[in-house]
């Protein structure tokens, strides 16, 4: 067994997530409690690199932990920080070699197969693509070939430069087999969006993509594989259109069936936490401040909980056993204008025909000091992605 997947689960818990600092990134841990889920304490680590220098470019899966491996990207300076996790003392990861380049322009979100043990990374901006790379735990990551480009079209909006959050492409992740990693590309607020996908041969992740129109799904964000190949999520943040897709896919990639789901009280529904044990996910909405909570098997909603915030909803969210996690969004048009929180939820009523249960509300200013922006989110130990 590799080192990416050798992580003990009585080892301590950390939740990650990065501050996304223009004058240098950081990523911050946090404590998980074996006992209650509760978050406490707080730590600052550098990446190495430096964050996006706009708006707050948010994205599903922009810190992804894989057994003793942590991935994040540095959206300002378009490089790409590998760490290890000392199970020991997983408050602390330990920058592996410096920040490598990711050929491209504002990445985002990172991918990482230990099958295959390549990490990829998806350049949202405009130089968009993706980059992968041969991971050592000695001596960090190693390109692998050129950048897969998503090329800009009339879909998407044509400007030299991301302007806002929302971007070219938002998504990436391997499929569970691991035999192709798929990207979400959007479009310009008319036209459907589209899912990229690049098949997996001898261990190489392949150059010429499949590429699908997401009918009604315009600005395709997160994407979440439901336990096998063929089924997926795509989440849809535009105002006045469904909230997200349940996607059948072929056995190439290729999209052949979608169904639309409709959220009430849906603005901007973007992030996914999925529970294949309790066949549900729970979805944030970075505007409105409920977690609306999905049956996968049907599409049905089976419940919404509201929460208390400052301004907005949430955004990048978790599942850690029986209990969710998830980041607030008071960003407002001069950036944050109150102290971000963490939330813990108790998800167990889930199983019980009810939702979930908050349990902690977390002060990210009291733990760590005032940050500017933040982003993404994953736990230690995790499961493969």
């Amino acid at each position: 067994m590799s080192l990416a997947l050798a992580s003990p689960t009585l080892f301590p818990r950390t939740i990650y997530f990065l501050n996304n600092e223009v004058s240098g990134n950081y990523l911050v841990s946090m404590k998980l409690s074996e006992q209650d889920g509760t978050v406490s304490g707080g730590v600052k680590i550098p990446t190495g690199g430096k964050g996006f220098s706009g708006d707050i470019a948010p994205s599903a899966d922009s810190v992804v932990v894989a057994g003793n491996y942590l991935f994040v990207p540095n959206s300002g300076d378009d490089t790409l920080s590998f760490f290890i996790i000392n199970p020991l003392d997983p408050l602390h990861p330990r920058l592996v070699g410096r920040p490598a380049p990711t050929l491209g322009r504002t990445p985002l979100s990172v991918a990482y197969s230990d099958k295959h043990n390549t990490a990829c990374v998806l350049n949202a901006g405009s130089l968009a693509g993706i980059t992968c790379y041969e991971v050592s735990p000695f001596e960090g990551l190693k390109v692998l070939g050129p950048m897969r480009v998503i090329p800009q079209t009339e879909n998407q909006d044509p400007s030299p430069a991301p302007a806002g959050p929302l971007i070219l492409a938002n998504d990436i992740r391997f499929n569970p087999s691991e035999s192709a990693v798929f990207a979400t590309v959007r479009s310009n607020g008319l036209n459907p969006g589209l899912l990229y996908s690049f098949p997996v041969s001898r261990g190489q992740v392949g150059t010429k993509p499949v590429v699908s129109s997401l009918a009604n799904t315009q600005i395709a964000f997160s994407l979440t594989f439901l336990s096998a190949d063929d089924r997926l999520l795509i989440t849809n943040p535009h105002i006045g259109s469904s909230a997200l897709s349940i996607v059948d896919l072929s056995p190439s990639g290729e999209v052949v069936k979608t169904q639309d789901v409709t959220i009430p009280r849906e603005a901007a529904t973007c992030w996914v936490a999925y529970e294949p044990s309790l066949k549900s996910a729970i979805l944030s909405d970075a505007i409105t401040p409920a977690f609306t909570v999905l049956n996968t098997e049907t599409g049905a909603v089976r419940g919404q909980v509201n929460f208390t915030t400052p301004l907005n909803g949430a955004m990048d969210n978790k599942i850690d056993r029986d209990w969710f996690y998830a980041l607030t969004d008071p960003f407002g048009a001069d950036g944050l204008v109150a102290s971000p929180e963490l939330l813990v939820f108790d998800i167990t009523p889930i199983a019980r025909g009810g939702v979930p249960k908050q349990v902690q509300t977390y002060d990210i200013f009291h733990a760590i000091g005032n940050i500017t922006n933040l982003n993404g989110l994953a736990i230690y130990p995790g499961n493969r992605l």
